[in-house]
């Protein structure tokens, strides 16, 4: 019986001196590609908009154009907090069921 609870253990350190560390390691690496990636999609958003601005067209175009540049990188900004508020648990939602429109609307006014 200890010879079972030694290899239990044994397992257990390979565990978290092995496979929980690369487990960790590429998580870290995910995550910092995902913001090395929102850092560049802003910086070029960020380029259009001066580019936009310094060109000569008609303010009502330009207006419109800023506006949906604008509202990229607000959605840009707010892709993190959309995977909270979808993996949130919501009381009108049945377990298996998707969240639909109404349902992430809603979960948004609360």
């Amino acid at each position: 019986m200890e010879k079972a609870g030694e290899e239990i253990s044994e397992q257990r350190e390979w565990w978290e001196s092995y496979v929980k560390k690369k487990i960790r390691y590429k998580f870290i690496t995910e995550g910092n590609e995902w913001a090395r990636d929102d850092t560049m999609m802003e910086n070029f958003y960020s380029t259009c908009i001066y580019d936009i601005l310094q060109e000569p067209t008609h303010p009502r175009k330009k207006s419109a154009r800023l506006h949906k540049l604008k509202a990229k990188i607000i959605r840009l900004h707010n892709k993190p907090l959309q995977t909270i508020t979808v993996d949130a648990s919501d009381p009108t939602i049945y377990s298996g069921e998707n969240p639909s429109l109404f349902h992430l609307i809603q979960g948004r006014k609360r």
